[in-house]
């Protein structure tokens, strides 16, 4: 097996498989999460999870947002079974 086949994500202790879109029969086809890192925050997520007065009600937005709000927004990036990066850990 050469040195970059091994290093796959989808033979990586920090990879999260997507179970809803895999292929049983082809363990080099699905896509999942890279969890080395903590998720990151997407801005167009964060901006609709904060709430907008209606217009005209005088009231000033309050740009706080939540703990549930931030789960929304936050993702860990997504990656195809086959990419590799060089943080690659091999399962156990």
């Amino acid at each position: 097996m050469s040195r970059v086949k091994a290093s796959r994500c989808n033979r990586c202790v920090f990879w999260l498989e997507d179970m809803r879109v895999r292929d049983p029969a082809d363990e080099d086809f699905g896509f999942g999460a890279c969890r080395l890192k903590p998720p990151v925050l997407i801005d167009s997520l964060v901006a609709a999870q904060i709430e907008r007065p209606s217009w005209g009600s005088g009231d000033v937005p309050d740009d706080i947002i939540g703990t549930i709000e931030l789960n929304r927004a936050s993702r860990w990036p997504t990656t195809f079974a086959t990419d590799v990066c060089g943080d690659f850990r091999v399962k156990a």
